[in-house]
């Protein structure tokens, strides 16, 4: 077997264990995860987050373009997705804190 598919394997079983042990730990205390509030904070969070993202994609790829480069590294692409993954795990934090009334440490 490959490699590749060792490792994806591993990945999945272990994401599969913490969201079932992070299910669990929900059921015991009862509290609802999220209200409506966080739910509209996240989904203003997500939404200016991929409006940004595809507008600095634009500015990007037409960049490129006026440089003359006829094709990306594919490198750039994947840097550019994690960087917006990152981003949007970041908008999901935010609005679940700020959502709960949470401060933040200083």
């Amino acid at each position: 077997m490959d490699t590749a598919w060792i490792l994806f394997f591993i990945a999945f079983i272990g994401s599969a264990s913490v969201s079932f042990i992070f299910k669990k730990k929900r059921q015991r205390s009862q509290a609802p995860e999220v209200d409506e509030r966080v739910l509209n904070l996240f989904q203003v969070y997500i939404l200016r987050t991929l409006i940004g993202s595809g507008s600095v994609g634009v500015i990007l790829l037409a960049t490129f373009d006026i440089m003359g480069y006829q094709s990306l590294p594919l490198s750039y692409i994947w840097i550019y997705l994690l960087a917006t993954m990152f981003a949007l795990s970041i908008c999901s934090f935010l609005a679940k804190k700020i959502g709960r009334g949470e401060n933040f440490p200083s």
